[in-house]
């Protein structure tokens, strides 16, 4: 089994499995045989990253993409740019919100210091 160093650091970058029409994207997705069973079964979900905090001293979450997505199908028209930072910018607002959190699409999970 491998372990991280005592001073090394475990980072990943991961999507959440909470946000109920980003699930109903996945179904279809699975449905259409462009995700496996798998990897529908086993999307990573809070209480996940609540286990992995149990074996670290120091752990930083941060989350990403609450309402951003919705400017994707946008992103070829001219002023995409600006539209983009202003949805950007309420997911910073939003997503300070702890219960808004886990519906957020990308979490980046910084662990460290791991317990003996």
């Amino acid at each position: 089994m491998r372990t991280l160093k005592p001073d090394g650091y475990f980072i990943s970058i991961d999507t959440l499995g909470h946000n109920p029409l980003l699930n109903l994207n996945r179904k279809i997705k699975l449905k259409q045989g462009l995700r496996t069973q798998q990897t529908f079964n086993h999307i990573l979900k809070m209480k996940d990253i609540e286990i992995a905090k149990h074996y670290f001293k120091e752990t930083k979450v941060h989350f990403f993409n609450l309402i951003s997505l919705i400017g994707i199908p946008f992103s070829k028209l001219p002023g995409f740019n600006f539209f983009a930072k202003i949805l950007e910018a309420l997911d910073k607002i939003l997503l300070k919100t702890p219960f808004l959190r886990k519906y957020a699409f990308k979490v980046v999970f910084i662990f460290s210091q791991p317990k003996k």
